[in-house]
């Protein structure tokens, strides 16, 4: 029996790191992630062949990485902290807007069979002090 193949977005996340560590674990997978930055130091090993550096909101590169892939789990998000979100709430946006689209359009492309897609908000109160 072949192993399925799972691409992790975001495997340096907090969320999707937390996945990727777990499902490595499991013989009955093959487990690849993607990484564009390693900003909190969470998930690089060096030589770890199975992170590989993909800019998600590049088409070619979305689609290339999803090739032959039978689950994708999307953690992958651009986001910064709560300064940003008060001063500039676009910052959360712009890139989720392009990358999301992208991984869709991919896996219908090369016939994933399953798309696991995170949605998310920001849980913080709103500033009252305005």
């Amino acid at each position: 029996m072949s192993k399925k193949r799972v691409l992790i977005l975001g495997a340096n996340g907090f969320v999707g790191k937390n996945i990727y560590d777990q499902l490595k674990k499991r013989d009955d997978l093959e487990v690849t992630g993607t990484y564009l930055t390693n900003r909190y130091g969470r998930c690089l090993v060096l030589g770890d062949s199975h992170l590989i550096r993909t800019d998600l909101t590049e088409k070619r590169e979305v689609y290339q990485i999803t090739i032959g892939i039978d689950v994708i789990i999307q953690a992958a998000a651009a986001t910064s902290g709560i300064k940003d979100t008060d001063e500039r709430p676009w910052v959360q946006i712009t890139d989720n807007l392009a990358i999301n689209p992208l991984v869709f359009e991919a896996a219908h492309q090369n016939n994933v069979s399953q798309l696991i897609c995170f949605s998310t908000s920001i849980v913080y109160p709103p500033n009252t002090n305005r």
